[in-house]
């Protein structure tokens, strides 16, 4: 289908950082100057020195509410081939529909967190789903806010660890909130006592769902009930959650992303009706790509090569990181052992390429991506199994450098 993309789709191919891939585009076309465009839409002063998203210019500080969307998971490749014509031309109406990308690792904690704070993964330090906080001698699952082994859901909160300590940068909705909007997050019900909703949002009033249906028409009635200037985020993860289970080629995901934009549409033109100014916007966070879950490439502790590592593997399935007790002897093991589709860098040499983003570091960032990073050029993954009764189940996957995880829509109200 051609619609019109291509020379956009063009340009971040060529900025790529490494042949064979896509990276962010720091530059000006990333998630993270999305956020800076919003301060400054806001009228919040940057936290950082980040350009301003190159396509929304237009987009004036005069407003009665702002809306931002994120779809979890919701890839460009995926837009743009799950919707069909007549919805695809409906959209086009209300919307300017751009290509821009996520950040390195394409995976959720670290583009929520670029969204949220405004910065880079190399300034927040949330760099994966598996984290490696030396100060507190653990890997953690982040989104669980658990030890990796030997911990439950939300654990490190009842172990004294705060949200603050490990994201202690201000927040989008907070600096709102101090320069006198009214802040609000809508998200599911389930998720809203959480630790890892605290740690990415705070204190933030919650617009609590269940269903699409109730979360647009809350957001409607927020809205028009609402006084004063209001900025308004809604998260959506079902299609993460599907296409971890079913992968991105299969009909569910589709479809889903189909059944998601058909009610979003309906959603605009009812709150189009109520008489004030808005500007909507609506993004993803990565895409997905399809795996064969009976083909991971596993990582055991009974491996050679894992003689050589300080720590087990950890990260993400496809953007891993090594960290070493021996450099040498783990390339040497490495370059026998290792699937010919992965690529193997060393951390430091993405780093300074600003693959993480530009600027110094903070302090705990170079810690956290270890000695190797192993990125697959085709749908491989890396598996490290943490506990015996391991099973693979997902046919979905991301956190890559592949087209189809790195590039995400922008759709931006027009008027």
């Amino acid at each position: 289908m051609k619609l019109g993309y291509e020379e956009y789709l063009k340009l971040l191919r060529e900025k790529s950082l490494l042949p064979g891939f896509v990276t962010p585009y720091y530059e000006g076309l990333s998630i993270v100057n999305l956020t800076s465009s919003l301060y400054r839409i806001l009228s919040i002063s940057t936290p950082a020195n980040v350009k301003p998203l190159k396509y929304l210019d237009r987009l004036d500080e005069e407003f009665d509410a702002v809306l931002l969307f994120l779809v979890d998971a919701l890839g460009f490749y995926d837009f743009v081939n799950s919707i069909d014509r007549r919805l695809h031309r409906e959209i086009k109406n209300l919307f300017s529909i751009y290509p821009i990308t996520t950040v390195a690792p394409s995976t959720t904690t670290t583009a929520l967190a670029s969204l949220y704070t405004g910065l880079p993964p190399n300034k927040h330090g949330l760099v994966g789903y598996r984290i490696y906080f030396k100060e507190f001698g653990l890997i953690v699952k982040i989104i669980e806010y658990s030890p990796i082994v030997g911990g439950f859901r939300d654990s490190l909160g009842l172990e004294g660890i705060d949200p603050k300590d490990i994201l202690p940068h201000p927040l989008i909705f907070e600096n709102a909130e101090n320069s006198g909007l009214k802040s609000f997050v809508a998200i599911k019900k389930q998720y809203q006592d959480s630790m890892f909703t605290r740690l990415l949002i705070g204190e933030t009033r919650v617009i609590p769902f269940i269903e699409m249906e109730d979360m647009f028409l809350k957001i409607i009635e927020k809205v028009k009930r609402g006084r004063g200037q209001l900025f308004i985020h809604a998260y959506w993860n079902n299609l993460d959650i599907l296409g971890h289970e079913y992968g991105p080629n299969s009909p569910v995901y589709g479809e889903h992303i189909s059944r998601f934009f058909e009610y979003f549409v309906k959603f605009v033109r009812k709150i189009l009706k109520i008489k004030k100014k808005i500007h909507i916007l609506l993004t993803g966070d990565h895409g997905h790509v399809q795996v064969d879950p009976r083909k991971p490439f596993i990582v055991k502790k009974e491996d050679e090569i894992f003689e050589t590592l300080a720590l087990p593997p950890y990260g993400d399935s496809r953007f891993t990181y090594f960290k070493t007790d021996d450099k040498d002897a783990f390339l040497s093991l490495a370059k026998k052992s290792f699937p010919k589709s992965f690529r193997l860098y060393e951390s430091i040499y993405l780093n300074k390429l600003g693959l993480f983003g530009q600027g110094t570091e903070n302090k705990e960032f170079l810690e956290r991506i270890g000695d190797f990073i192993a990125i697959p050029q085709d749908n491989s993954y890396l598996v490290y199994p943490f506990t015996r009764n391991y099973k693979e189940t997902m046919r979905g996957r991301h956190s890559g450098l592949s087209e189809r995880e790195m590039i995400i829509p922008l759709l931006s109200l027009k008027y």
